[in-house]
């Protein structure tokens, strides 16, 4: 996650991290007012370079893993890891 923050396309996307299991998990959303389909193809592209597609649900992680930081992933991330 810390290599993935410096990557200044990934600004506007709205993230969540989690934990869960002793693994980390990144909660994407790409809001359909800011993203085309192209886009969206693109930046996934971008994020499955630095980590795995899971099947676990965003719903599973929030009610049993832990929230590590609740919005702006990459930005907090480099604010303490700059």
């Amino acid at each position: 996650v810390i290599s993935l923050s410096k990557r200044t396309e990934l600004d506007e996307l709205q993230t969540k991290l989690f934990s869960f299991k002793n693994k980390y998990y990144l909660s994407v959303e790409f809001p359909d007012d800011l993203f085309e389909e192209e886009d969206i193809d693109n930046l996934l592209s971008i994020l499955l370079e630095y980590g795995d597609e899971s099947s676990l649900t965003v719903h599973r992680l929030q009610e049993y893993g832990n929230l590590i930081i609740d919005e702006n992933v990459f930005a907090t991330i480099n604010k303490y890891f700059h």
